[in-house]
């Protein structure tokens, strides 16, 4: 396939980013990591809906073989991504990363996702792009909804099927809609099984379904509609798929935020070479003592958080979530009436979980602009050194750029980097959330204990509703059962979710101290380097000359990328 014009160009630049910083005798490796992820990386297209809107048939019928199973067990679906290859296999991946090839009688359940490799020109011509048949959004069960969460992160545009029987989208659709749409990804929608209706009916269906959409995205938007004999519109949907689009939206700013790291380091040195040595020693003295102040900061900082209950953004969360349930509570009544405990049970889940997706990024970034406020202020003296060495927006970078670290709307290039794991574990082997895991990785250890207390809350919350009603099942006795428990609901939501914020507090502050230490400590030695070189080199106007030349090198990379 031909190479994306944008993917040419950012390796362009990232080329001639690594010769400057090789002429200006500076660390190459984080250029060479996003050339690495430019190179290597997959945009991820997710195909969702509910269990049974034809999302498999679908992508049979575009591949033009039939690869996946139609009508498959929901207990038993996981995601499958699906790639181009001459030769076919499948491989399963494993939560920490782990891929083997598999049998077609292999067991799949200890597996996050499948890899399948198929010969199919349609694959083929739209790589980089790879789609990815997901489980339904309406499946009950922990694991699917661990699967969905898990790609958020990593879907850089959604496709969203509704059945044309449905005739409306569903709440727990439109709840995953709008977790996409928080994680800053977008959408485009299908009205599937159109071959079930009349051209009346499905008109009428997807005028209805062309409103609703509209007014979850707050924009115009085009259903388009598809059946299992005519996926025409899909696949010319699937070819207008601008990947050039794509790749600027992931790469554009971690490559122009390292090119600017680039001009910063570039401007260092040109400083240092035009101070005495005392006042590059000063500079160094001080940032040496920011960096006692950054590790004192954060001992400090965890210590402190070891006491705080976070009960304040607890409440912000289960707040949210009594509010959800409350206005909800007509159609929880009637999903209680006319579908049992079962149905109950799923909808109660998914309303919780999905507020809890929607409503922890601002809790985030409340906690770590917290943080970063914090470190920020114990080394506030360092603005004038900054000044001093032609960088006078380091600080304010570096304070936005550590809260970012916990912003799940931010893609970040180690998703597309999956043998680079910047993770750490604890004593008892935990995976914690470090830069590279971020706000996802909080995300899935708030939701996974949430999901198990409810799992156990449950059932005894049902039991009390329908043993009072189980006789004459009145409409107002169910739901003034029901309203009943949401505040025993927000109370083990604001339970849990204080304490997995304060589990998780010390890695948070760990993370962003990382981040301040790693910048400052770069600082540093770029002005001894250039000290270094100072008192050893007589070529001083040459090397000024040359690091002058880097400089507007590096301005031109960065009119090429903005």
């Amino acid at each position: 396939f031909m190479e994306l014009e944008s993917k040419a160009r950012f390796n362009t630049c990232l080329t001639e980013m690594l010769g400057i910083e090789q002429d200006a005798e500076l660390d190459t490796s984080s250029t060479q990591d996003i050339q690495t992820a430019v190179n290597t990386g997959k945009l991820l297209v997710p195909v969702v809906g509910e269990f049974s809107a034809g999302k498999s048939s679908l992508l049979n019928k575009f591949m033009g073989k039939n690869v996946l199973s139609v009508g498959i067990n929901p207990e038993t679906a996981i995601p499958s991504e699906l790639y181009f290859s001459e030769s076919e296999y499948c491989e399963g991946v494993t939560r920490d990363g782990t891929v083997t090839r598999l049998n077609d009688d292999s067991d799949i359940t200890n597996y996050v996702c499948l890899r399948r490799y198929i010969k199919s020109d349609a694959l083929k011509k739209l790589e980089p792009i790879v789609l990815v048949d997901m489980p339904g959004f309406d499946s009950p069960l922990d694991a699917h909804n661990k699967a969905i969460f898990n790609y958020l992160d990593r879907g850089v545009h959604y496709v969203v099927l509704t059945p044309v029987d449905a005739g409306t989208v569903s709440a727990s659709m439109q709840k995953q809609i709008q977790n996409i749409l928080t994680f800053g990804r977008e959408c485009s929608f299908f009205i599937s099984k159109t071959d079930l209706r009349s051209s009346d009916e499905v008109a009428a269906v997807k005028n209805e379904l062309q409103n609703e959409v509209s007014m979850l995205t707050g924009k115009t938007e085009t259903v388009f509609e598809i059946n299992k004999d005519d996926v025409s519109l899909f696949n010319n949907f699937v070819s207008s798929l601008n990947p050039n689009a794509l790749f600027q939206k992931v790469f554009t700013k971690p490559i122009q935020d390292e090119c600017f790291a680039i001009k910063s380091s570039i401007n260092t040195k040109i400083a240092t070479l035009k101070k005495d040595k005392a006042s590059n020693q000063k500079a160094v003295d001080e940032l040496k003592a920011a960096l006692t102040k950054i590790e004192e900061k954060k001992n400090k900082l965890i210590a402190n958080e070891s006491r705080n209950t976070y009960i304040g953004e607890a409440d912000i969360v289960a707040n949210a979530v009594g509010s959800a349930l409350q206005s909800n509570l007509e159609s929880l009544t009637s999903i209680a009436m006319n579908g049992g405990k079962e149905a109950l049970n799923e909808e109660i889940n998914s309303i919780v979980q999905n507020t809890i997706a929607s409503k922890i990024n601002d809790v985030m970034i409340k906690i770590t602009t917290r943080f970063t406020g914090e470190f920020s202020k114990s080394v506030d003296g360092l603005q004038d050194v900054f000044d001093a060495y032609n960088n006078d927006e380091f600080m304010r970078t570096l304070q936005d750029s550590a809260r970012d670290l916990f912003d799940v709307t931010q893609t970040s290039i180690s998703q597309f980097l999956e043998n680079k794991k910047n993770t750490s574990k604890t004593d008892t082997g935990t995976i914690l959330a470090t830069a590279a895991a971020g706000a996802f990785g909080i995300l899935t250890n708030v939701l996974a204990p949430i999901v198990e207390i409810l799992i156990v809350l449950l059932p005894t919350i049902f039991s009390s509703i329908f043993s009072r009603t189980k006789e004459d099942q009145k409409r107002q006795e169910v739901s003034s059962a029901i309203s009943a428990q949401i505040p025993t609901i927000k109370r083990e939501v604001r339970t849990h979710i204080s304490q997995v914020l304060q589990d998780n507090s010390k890695h948070i502050i760990e993370a962003i101290s990382e981040k301040y230490d790693a910048e400052l400590a770069k600082k540093k030695e770029e002005i001894e380097q250039a000290q270094k070189e100072l008192e050893s080199n007589n070529q001083i106007n040459e090397m000024l000359q040359k690091l002058e030349s880097c400089l507007n090198r590096t301005d031109k990379v960065l009119s090429q990328i903005m």
